[in-house]
């Protein structure tokens, strides 16, 4: 079997779309029609990539994938934004949030699955403001948080001051 990705869209239809698409390339897939829903499908599975839209209630894609980056264990789990908005201030909003690509709907099935092949190549979150990197470890300065392989290291006061 291949790799899990979790497809997050209020739209029945778009989901089904999706599904088939990389079911065709023996990916493995579940489903979630909200943020919350997405969260908790999080908990629950091991998914390799997760494919959001940006417009959704009661959660929208960009609060999604913060909350993702920010709480939950798998931070660098890579995010694909699939969505209408098509202007530079939402796909640079959804690079602030977190997310390491963007495929605008509508979309030819091959042009998802490049984007999706390319995601799992490049792998983990996209650095954002107020990260630094280094091979497996990602220091977040505003939380004075470290990070290896999406596990928190406990860091002591004088270290996070460092």
């Amino acid at each position: 079997m291949g790799q899990m990705i979790l497809i997050v869209d209020d739209s029945t239809m778009v989901r089904k779309y999706v599904r088939k698409a990389l079911e065709e390339q023996s990916y493995r897939v579940i489903e979630a029609a909200s943020g919350p829903e997405a969260l908790n499908e999080l908990r629950q599975h091991k998914p390799t990539l997760v494919i959001s839209d940006v417009n959704m209630a009661p959660m929208d894609g960009f609060e999604l994938v913060r909350q993702i980056r920010q709480t939950h264990t798998r931070a660098e789990l890579p995010i694909l934004m699939l969505t209408t908005e098509a202007d530079d201030e939402a796909r640079a909003r959804g690079r602030a949030a977190g997310a390491n690509g963007w495929l605008v709907k509508p979309f030819d099935p091959r042009e998802l699955l490049l984007r999706v092949s390319n995601v799992l190549r490049r792998g983990g979150a996209a650095p954002a403001a107020g990260e630094v990197r280094l091979g497996d470890f990602v220091f977040h300065i505003a939380r004075g948080e470290l990070r290896r392989n999406g596990e928190t290291i406990r860091l002591t006061e004088r270290e996070r001051e460092l």
